[in-house]
């Protein structure tokens, strides 16, 4: 009995809630009804998601009467980006002769090329895996492969500035041509493993420039311990959609070097370069 009591006030009173919303429904407006929710709002606009993106260029110059020279210079730095993933390929190839009195010589003849894959673990971390090629000519290095992989921290990223730092464990490969003397030892391959600690930043100065630079340390701590450093940066003003007047700078320090070579290698370049993705 008393549970038949308490259950008849229970029935009213969902049957008067259940008129209450049926008499409101009818009274709103159709439109109000057919309104959808909200949806979600993205972190990173869909469009600029998943395309690579960068500048590619080359210049050529060359002379010809007392003395003949021709250089060439082709340069790539493109970067594909996703809500979680970075990957960015940089190239660079500066070729060069000169010829004197009909003898001809070779002034520049070197090829850098890297890769290198990040991925957010967390909203301000992320690991990362890198790849570095370089081939010298002149200085008789037949190919320095470099891999690294570690973890980096995002202290800033925003659409018109990104702040990073890395660290991580690296390993050294060169190989040379003919025996080179480094230090105590002469051979023709020298490794090395040690750490690499770095910074990136990339800023858009306004909406037509646009500059990004970027430093690499490399201190050994087997074999001859060098010390490697590389900088780089790079201005970009976009002259129109396709093309972009380009000012970069590339210096590599190496502080083991053989006794024909100098430890400081540094290039200015500037020419136009094509825009590549959205």
């Amino acid at each position: 009995m008393t549970a038949r009591r308490c259950v008849v006030p229970l029935l009213a009173l969902f049957q008067a809630v259940t008129l209450a919303a049926s008499a409101r429904a009818q009274t709103l407006p159709p439109l109000a009804l057919a309104m959808p929710l909200p949806a979600p709002v993205r972190a990173q606009p869909e469009e600029a998601e998943g395309y690579w993106k960068g500048v590619a260029g080359a210049s050529l110059a060359a002379t010809e009467g007392n003395s003949s020279t021709q250089a060439l210079l082709l340069n790539l730095d493109v970067a594909r980006t996703t809500e979680t993933t970075k990957t960015t390929l940089v190239a660079q190839v500066n070729e060069g002769k000169n010829k004197v009195d009909g003898r001809s010589r070779t002034s520049a003849g070197k090829w850098v090329t890297s890769a290198q894959h990040n991925r957010d673990i967390s909203l301000v971390m992320f690991g990362f895996g890198k790849l570095g090629l370089e081939r010298d000519r002149v200085t008789g290095l037949a190919l320095r492969t470099q891999v690294a992989a570690g973890f980096g921290r995002h202290l800033l990223r925003s659409d018109a500035d990104t702040v990073d730092i890395f660290a991580g464990l690296s390993h050294t490969d060169d190989r040379y041509d003919i025996d080179k003397t480094i230090g105590d030892e002469t051979a023709r391959r020298f490794r090395t493993t040690g750490l690499l600690l770095g910074e990136e930043t990339s800023h858009q100065l306004t909406e037509n420039t646009f500059f990004k630079q970027r430093l690499e340390y490399y201190p050994g701590l087997t074999g001859e311990k060098a010390q490697l450093m590389r900088f780089n940066a790079s201005l970009s003003v976009s002259m129109s959609r396709a093309l972009a007047l380009t000012v970069g700078v590339t210096d590599t320090y190496n502080s083991r070097v053989a006794s024909d070579q100098r430890r400081n290698d540094m290039a200015i370049t500037t020419g136009l370069s094509v825009k590549i993705g959205p």
